[in-house]
């Protein structure tokens, strides 16, 4: 099984970005909530979710903030005022997806998501921070290089991901980095 996002892109994704991973197939949210509490370091009060689409990363988000009594902050919703800030355009998303399909919609939004990664970050210490999909899958290995550097500090970042495949790799990590495990690295 491949990871949704390889068709639209080669990056280096998930697992590259996250300490620990947590597999979220076949168990109930409350379960993963479970897990995820369990295994929080204390020396940080925010937690980033990242991983595939339709891992529960929102739904992950929205229990854990409940949980936790801490705010929530999904970067689907939030992005687009943070995109806004150097230059993203409705009209040329429009535009683009009519040309080009999803496909060029996802290429337009990359050069957005560093920028809206890093806001959300200044703008929302303490919270849950769910991220979208893409904004954690990156091509180009400066951004990847930046994407660590923001991420570096905080201790908990999971990635939310369907169970390894019969091959031994993870679905939600295009690069085959199947080395991590479900322990805290």
């Amino acid at each position: 099984m491949a990871c949704p996002w390889t068709r639209f892109s080669s990056g280096i994704t998930n697992h590259d970005l996250a300490k620990q991973v947590v597999y979220t197939k076949n168990r109930t949210p409350e379960e993963t909530c479970d897990e995820i509490l369990a295994r929080l370091q204390p020396s940080d009060t925010t937690v980033i979710l990242i991983g595939p689409m339709n891992t529960g990363k929102s739904t992950q988000g929205k229990l854990l903030a409940e949980r936790l009594e801490r705010p929530q902050a999904p970067l689907d919703r939030l992005r687009w005022d943070y995109y806004k800030e150097i230059g993203w355009n409705q009209e040329e998303q429009n535009r683009i997806s009519q040309a080009e399909g999803f496909a060029g919609v996802y290429r337009y939004w990359k050069r957005f998501e560093l920028h809206a990664v890093e806001r959300v970050l200044q703008e929302h210490p303490g919270s849950v921070i769910d991220f979208g999909a893409g904004h954690s899958v990156y091509e180009n290995p400066a951004d990847l290089a930046r994407a660590q550097e923001l991420l570096r500090p905080y201790p908990n970042v999971f990635s939310c991901c369907p169970p390894l495949t019969w091959m031994n790799r993870s679905p939600c990590c295009a690069s085959g980095n199947a080395s991590l495990s479900t322990a805290s690295t």
